[in-house]
């Protein structure tokens, strides 16, 4: 069970609407990935597959429990992890 009353799924990052504290926030526009605690809100951008960016190779995000990673693709290493 997650321990956040909602995820939010949105395209861009800059403009949201008014969240309760606990929200996920998942986008993927920069295709650069992040796990990320702000405020009382955790962001998670999973990188791309298809045209990673930043050096990074491609990647996927991966929720267990309580755990978001961020996979790489070919590698299949935990490239950054976050305990919500």
């Amino acid at each position: 069970m997650l321990p956040c009353c909602y995820i939010c799924t949105v395209h861009g990052h800059k403009e949201l609407p008014p969240l309760p504290a606990g929200t996920v926030v998942v986008s993927g526009h920069t295709h650069i990935p992040l796990l990320e605690k702000r405020g009382n809100l955790v962001y998670v951008n999973p990188g791309s597959v298809a045209l990673p960016k930043g050096g990074f190779e491609p990647s996927y995000a991966l929720l267990d429990g309580r755990s978001f990673s961020i996979i790489g693709l070919k590698s299949g290493e935990v490239l950054m992890s976050l305990t919500i």
